[in-house]
């Protein structure tokens, strides 16, 4: 266990966000104390943390991740009344929000401008064994506990199973593992989905031609795509509060929110926030992972430059077998990015899965985990039952 932290350096400082402050500004705004950390990566990204701060006994830190182009920020807009993160406060919860690389929060590096190909030469690969070990260490260090507990959605889910199979030592530190919506393997995405038009055109049309490998690719670069834009945000919120019935319409065939989980309140706050950047290369492995039907490490394009990177010429697969802190399970039938197909095949694959919800007949789509007018009911509430028992 040593070896494995002690691989891991990181600094840490408590900070004040003057021009990044959405995240706190909204904890603040409920009443509630918030702290904001800056936690630096072996590879000199500065990472930014929130923390809803609490020292309950008998209580573990709960350290919470966001998806692909997302950020802390999806936690907050929700309020006291909906959010997963001001309930588990309420609870006795230390809340910790985390900030992958390359979101609004974490354009830094010690080393490279955020204006460089190399900056943003990364996959979710680097934010599971680089990122997340930083931000789990720094939880630990900080509270004084020896475990935390963990909850991730969408490539939130991702990151954590590539933590846990590739340094399988943290094992010993994550008391439990709550994935929303979990992406791991994506092969069965091809089939048709409930409602959204979003997975038609993505997975017969984009995943399979950037999921290709393709040793030319690199020649274009790594580069940022979907980063934020409050004036894009602007005329989408005024587009969307002009015609509510269609903007619901909208985010169902996007596959966003079932039109029953949406939400007229929160879309001006939605959409300031989403997307939060990403790198491209993110997108490009999660299409090797379609078109593969595999969930392993990222095709560099030849078999020659994966022989360089993995010593044999096809990327290893994860090594999911290493997994033995207790998994709890939430997915859907009717989400546009995880197929229950896909989700089966990953829980066969788990030593120790501990709780499965399945969410049936309830038009219940991919950001509905986090921002459903529902999501107390079926998700905060079971939440809250598993960490209290484990």
């Amino acid at each position: 266990m040593r070896s494995a932290f002690l691989f891991i350096v990181i600094t840490a400082n408590l900070v004040n966000f003057s021009h990044l402050s959405i995240t706190p500004d909204f904890i603040r705004r409920h009443g509630y104390p918030v702290e904001s950390y800056e936690v630096e990566t072996v590879d000199g990204y500065i990472l930014v943390m929130h923390r809803i701060p609490c020292n309950t006994p008998g209580k573990l830190p709960v350290l919470i991740q966001h998806g692909i182009i997302g950020s802390s920020d999806h936690y907050v807009i929700t309020g006291p009344k909906q959010g997963l993160i001001f309930q588990l406060h309420d609870a006795g919860y230390d809340v910790w929000l985390a900030n992958m690389r390359g979101n609004t929060y974490t354009k830094k590096n010690r080393y490279l401008s955020p204006n460089s190909q190399q900056f943003w030469n990364y996959t979710f690969h680097e934010l599971a064994i680089y990122d997340l070990p930083a931000m789990v260490n720094h939880v630990l260090k900080t509270t004084y506990r020896n475990k935390l507990h963990y909850i991730g959605h969408s490539q939130g889910t991702t990151t954590i199973l590539i933590l846990l199979s590739e340094l399988p030592d943290y094992n010993r530190v994550i008391q439990s593992v709550t994935l929303l919506a979990p992406v791991a393997f994506v092969g069965n995405l091809k089939d048709p989905n409930v409602s959204s038009v979003f997975r038609y055109f993505a997975f017969t049309f984009i995943a399979p031609e950037l999921g290709t490998p393709n040793p030319d690719f690199d020649k274009i670069g790594s580069y940022e795509v979907f980063p934020n834009n409050k004036e894009v945000g602007r005329i989408s919120t005024n587009l969307c509060l002009s015609n509510v019935e269609a903007c619901k319409e909208a985010f169902k065939l996007g596959g966003a929110m079932g039109t029953k989980h949406f939400q007229e309140r929160i879309v001006e706050d939605a959409f300031s926030i989403f997307p939060s950047s990403s790198s491209i290369n993110q997108f490009v492995h999660y299409a090797q992972l379609f078109v593969s039907n595999r969930f392993a490490q990222y095709d560099w394009g030849s078999e020659y430059r994966n022989y360089l990177k993995y010593g044999q010429p096809i990327p290893p697969d994860y090594r999911l077998e290493n997994i033995v802190s207790p998994v709890n399970i939430f997915y859907s039938d009717d989400d546009a990015v995880v197929s229950p197909k896909d989700v089966r095949r990953l829980m066969a694959r788990l030593p120790n899965v501990n709780f499965v919800k399945f969410i049936q007949n309830e038009g219940w789509q991919h950001f509905d985990y986090i921002w459903s007018r529902y999501t107390k009911q079926f998700i905060n509430d079971e939440i809250l039952l598993l960490l209290n028992k484990s």
